[in-house]
C-alpha cells in the first residue's frame, strides 16, 4: 500500500513538472514574439523618421534641427496582432566638431508593451521593452528648380 501512494506521488510531482515547463515554454515563445514585434516596429518608425528629416521639403528638415533638445522628437503607438506598442523617439547632438550644414544627431528609440512606461518588468516575463539608436546627417533638401 505504501508503494502505490509513493508512486502515486512521484507520478504526481512529475506531471506537475511537466506542466510548469509547458507554462515556461510557452512564455518564452510569447517573449521572443513580442522582442521582434518590438524590433520591427522600432526600425519601421526610425526609418519613416530618417525619411521625414532627410527626404521631405525643408519646412521638416529645418523644424527638426532647429528644433531644442530634450522633449521628444516622436512618440505613439502601434498596434501588432493582439499587442499595443508604445514608442519615443528621441534626439540628442553627435558631438563631432563641426558645424551646420555638417551635424550628426542620434534618434534613439525605445519600444515596449503592456506598461504605461519603458522600463518596467513584469513577472514571469521580464524587461518588456526594446531600445535601438540611428545616426542621422544634416543635408539640405535642395528644391529642384
Amino acid at each position: 500500500m505504501i508503494e502505490l501512494i509513493l508512486a502515486l506521488t512521484l507520478i504526481s510531482i512529475a506531471a506537475l513538472t511537466l506542466v510548469a515547463l509547458s507554462f515556461t515554454a510557452v512564455a518564452a515563445r510569447q517573449k521572443a514574439e513580442n522582442i521582434t514585434d518590438a524590433m520591427l516596429v522600432a526600425e519601421e518608425q526610425l526609418a519613416l523618421a530618417v525619411y521625414s528629416i532627410e527626404t521631405l521639403p525643408s519646412a521638416q528638415h529645418d523644424s527638426f534641427w532647429g528644433a531644442p533638445l530634450g522633449a521628444p522628437y516622436s512618440e505613439g503607438s502601434v498596434r501588432v496582432g493582439e499587442t499595443d506598442y508604445n514608442f519615443r523617439i528621441e534626439a540628442e547632438d553627435v558631438p563631432s566638431g563641426t558645424v551646420a550644414p555638417n551635424r550628426l544627431r542620434k534618434l534613439d528609440i525605445t519600444v515596449w508593451w503592456w506598461g504605461e512606461e519603458a522600463g518596467q518588468a513584469r513577472v514571469g516575463s521580464g524587461q518588456m521593452h526594446y531600445s535601438t539608436s540611428r545616426l542621422v546627417r544634416e543635408v539640405t533638401n535642395e528644391e529642384p528648380s
